[in-house]
């Protein structure tokens, strides 16, 4: 064993890189070389020893400290003596910003445990001492030392506090200061953020200076007064030179302008404050770009705020560009640890789904803030909509991409919980496991990962590197990101709570009774106030709901229920509407009757779907005629038209007779005007129509055939020779004579055809159904005009069966006798019942149309 050998445990507890740069042994070997690197948040070992009698171990090492963001902090220095004769002696030099602590290091065979770290407690590149007294730094532009009382301004060493200037633009008709609301807005952000110190507090001291009378102290209403350095700057039109491509969106941007302001006597390097405020221009404009603003580097300590170029500009534009812009300058990108945009997994004012509109959260709308919080991972590849973008999302709004239809430019619409389904393809539901779309609009499908901004920032970047006064940062003088434009910021659409409305058009419409007589098509029109219509469903009798893609069409008769509702793109349900649609397509039946209360035939009207009058149909006209053809006696057609609730109508014709005590009917005449027989006349029109056609034109081809073999008989004969002309003329002529008569005869017969067809009328075919209808009241011979009662005898022909029903029914003793006759020859007497009496009422025989054809009923009264 050595005589003397000394042992370092070194622990690099900050966030900087250590590089070794130096170091030797003055006496003594190395057993163990100290590391070339020393990675933040780690452990490095190394050990030198005595080489001879009577020795010691003498040496050090030289560490840089480079920064996060690039760059140096200056040099950690190492020194040690283990001497053979003496006392053991250390020394550690770091920049202010920064410090060394050493523990042990007694004994010959001395072990030194070593701890680098920031001289920051709440490590936000601020040294204690310089919060708890105040600091005088040196520029170096020549205005001399500048004191700046950070105590006065609130600086706490226990807790991280981030400075800011804001210098602003400015002529006598506006100006680009930021609003203190919205400064008042993100100062209380970071107050109320989850940020934890390595002190254990919680929340971030944000001290703004934007002018002597801008709020120091929210609390107290302090203001800056003496204490600030932000001024007002003359106003220029376009600040800085930017390239930009077609929508004048900055693609670079040259800083030159922007140090030319910061760097001119009195201005922000003046003061002194470099190493401790991060520094921000509010202007008008980026050169001739419309972006909101740009910082310089991430993380950094320079900014521009530019928004002179967005209409109606409010306190939740301003405060949420200002946190967006000073994200950047504390280590976040636009999506969080990325740069990847519109991330619906990544709510935080970075995004600039949010930037300009502020989140939602439970509700409550304008929220300026970083995440807190990673939401789950998305891949666009296969989307779960069941899922959302996870449970942390409770009641947090996300946005997702909505490309427009037809051609219209699309957006980002608002759906108001996160944790819940999703519908990330805008097809209407969101029941999907699996679907592939690109939900931030950046033309790929990739993974989407998700980002907490509060538990990532870095508080040290830029000129507040920790590298202390006098410290060289060197900026680049170009660079590339600029932010939200007001085009783009217009495609993020507000909160969108309303569900949208949906009518109906009815094809044909209803009659005043609410019912059709034919086909109906039902369509569907939607609009939403905002997010715009998702999809519109529908169902009809309670069956299953489909997407309406055109409209319904309901064809069956019956009461139907059609129901239906719309859904936005930000997935608000329209309660279910109910559409009744009433269809009735048949044309009603006629009940015929005797009522002996009027001493007349009656015709009622019968429709079992839509329903009818119940009142007796009033006769439409009358005409006289004979009974029968060779005049046996007068009779009167009596007319009726019978009409349901869907205005369906069938045509009645009686031929009644009648004598003191008796009637005699008989129906002749029978149609119906509705959508079958309407549809089957139209049918039997086109037939009639097209064998007219055809037939036209099979005479069409025999003419032309005629004419042709007269042409060719004629040719032939001119080609005879002239010897047989004179011989044959006088019979040519008289065969030309033949044939124009001929000809004149099938012309005339051609157009008494056409005219045949033409005339030919479609009316309705005669009724063919032999009937007969015979009420006979019986009068009492005792007391004139008193009815005793009715007889009623009801024949009708089925072809080789005829029925015969003979009722009789006294008034007076309420009984009724039946009998029923029915045979395969007229009058015939066979299957005869003898009469019966029935005491449930007076029975009625009634004749009723049914489907073009005739029945008998016997009804009973009651």
């Amino acid at each position: 064993m050595a005589a003397r050998s000394t042992r370092f445990v070194f622990y690099n507890d900050s966030d900087t890189t250590l590089v070794r740069i130096g170091g030797g042994l003055d006496h003594g070997i190395w057993t163990r070389q100290p590391p070339l690197t020393i990675p933040p948040l780690t452990n490095a070992n190394w050990e030198s020893e005595s080489n001879g009698v009577l020795t010691g171990t003498e040496g050090h090492v030289d560490y840089d400290i480079q920064l996060a963001t690039g760059g140096s902090a200056g040099t950690c220095h190492i020194y040690w003596d283990n001497p053979y004769v003496g006392s053991n002696e250390y020394e550690e030099k770091t920049p202010e910003t920064f410090q060394v602590k050493r523990l042990g290091g007694g004994g010959d065979n001395a072990v030194v445990r070593l701890t680098f770290s920031s001289s920051s407690s709440a490590r936000d590149g601020i040294p204690d001492e310089w919060k708890k007294k105040g600091v005088t730094l040196d520029p170096g532009d020549g205005s001399g030392p500048q004191f700046i009382d950070l105590p006065a301004m609130g600086a706490d060493v226990n807790r991280p506090d981030v400075f800011v200037q804001i210098d602003w633009m400015a002529d006598a008709t506006h100006s680009h200061a930021i609003s203190a609301a919205a400064i008042k807005t993100v100062v209380d952000a970071f107050a109320a953020s989850p940020y934890r110190s390595p002190t254990g507090s919680v929340g971030i001291n944000l001290h703004i200076d934007a002018g002597p009378n801008s709020i120091m102290n929210h609390a107290t209403g302090a203001t800056w007064g003496a204490l600030s350095r932000a001024r007002q700057l003359s106003h220029v039109a376009n600040f800085g030179t930017a390239m930009v491509d077609a929508s004048n969106n900055a693609t670079s941007y040259n800083w030159t302008a922007f140090d030319a302001v910061k760097k001119q006597s009195g201005g922000f390097i003046s003061t002194g404050r470099a190493p401790i405020f991060r520094y921000a221009v509010s202007a008008h404009q980026l050169g001739v770009a419309v972006n909101s603003g740009i910082a310089r580097t991430i993380p950094g300590s320079d900014m521009i705020l530019t928004l002179g170029t967005f209409a109606g500009l409010t306190d939740l534009i301003m405060a949420g560009t200002l946190m967006h812009e000073l994200g950047h300058l504390l280590g976040l990108d636009h999506g969080g640890g990325d740069a990847v945009n519109r991330k619906p997994n990544y709510v935080s004012v970075m995004n600039y789904h949010w930037q300009t509109r502020g989140l939602t959260k439970g509700g409550v709308t304008g929220i300026v803030d970083f995440s807190n919080i990673a939401l789950d991972r998305l891949f666009e590849g296969a989307l779960d909509e069941r899922s959302g973008v996870g449970k942390n999302a409770a009641g947090v709004a996300v946005r997702r991409w909505v490309p427009g239809a037809a051609g219209a430019a699309g957006a980002y619409v608002q759906v108001a919980d996160g944790s819940l389904p999703i519908d990330w393809n805008n097809d209407g539901v969101a029941t999907s496991p699996s679907v592939a779309f690109d939900v931030n609009n950046d033309v790929q499908r990739t993974a989407l990962e998700p980002f907490d901004d509060w538990a990532h920032l870095r508080l040290v970047g830029g000129a507040i590197s920790g590298a202390g006064a006098g410290a060289a940062y060197q900026p680049p003088m170009q660079t590339k990101s600029a932010d939200i434009t007001p085009e783009e910021a217009e495609l993020m659409l507000p909160a969108d709570t309303t569900p949208p409305v949906t009518t109906v058009t009815v094809t044909p419409p209803p009659n005043g009774r609410g019912w059709h007589r034919s086909t109906v098509q039902v369509g569907f029109s939607a609009t939403d106030d905002i997010s715009g219509v998702a999809a519109t469903f529908a169902a009809v009798d309670g069956a299953g709901e489909f997407r309406v893609s055109g409209p319904v069409v309901i064809s069956a008769e019956g009461m139907h229920a059609v129901t239906f509702g719309s859904v936005d793109y930000s997935q608000n349900v329209e309660p279910k509407q109910t559409l009744p649609v009433l269809i009735d397509k048949s044309a009603p039946e006629a009940v015929i009757r005797f009522d002996p209360s009027i001493d007349d035939v009656v015709v009622f009207t019968r429709d079992g779907l839509s329903g009818s009058d119940a009142t007796a149909v009033p006769v439409l006209s009358r005409t006289p005629t004979l009974w029968t053809s060779f005049g046996s006696d007068v009779a009167e057609l009596r007319v009726y038209q019978l009409s349901d609730y869907a205005d369906n109508t069938t045509t009645l014709t009686l031929k009644v007779r009648c004598s003191p005590f008796a009637w005699e009917a008989s129906v002749v005449g029978l149609s119906y005007d509705d959508e079958p027989h309407n549809a089957a006349r139209a049918r039997r029109e086109r037939e009639k129509a097209e064998q007219r056609q055809v037939e036209r034109e099979r005479a069409e081809r025999e003419q032309e055939r005629r004419e042709r073999e007269e042409w060719e008989r004629r040719e032939h004969e001119e080609n005879e020779h002239e010897e047989h002309e004179h011989e044959h003329e006088h019979e040519h002529e008289h065969e030309e004579h033949e044939h124009e008569e001929h000809e004149h005869e099938e012309h005339e017969e051609h157009e008494h055809e056409e005219h045949e067809h033409e005339t030919e009328s479609p009316a309705e075919p005669a009724f063919g159904i032999p009937n007969t209808m015979v009420f006979e009241r019986l009068i009492a011979r005792a007391r004139p005009g008193a009815l005793l009662g009715v007889r009623q005898a009801v024949s009708i022909d089925r072809g080789s069966v005829r029925r015969t029903v003979r009722a009789r029914f006294d008034v007076l003793d309420d009984l009724s006798l039946i009998q029923r006759d029915q045979g395969d020859t007229p009058c015939a007497e066979q299957a005869a019942s003898s009469p019966t009496s029935d005491q449930r009422g007076l029975v009625l025989v009634q004749v009723v149309t049914l489907r073009g054809g005739l029945t008998l009923e016997e009804t009973v009264q009651p």
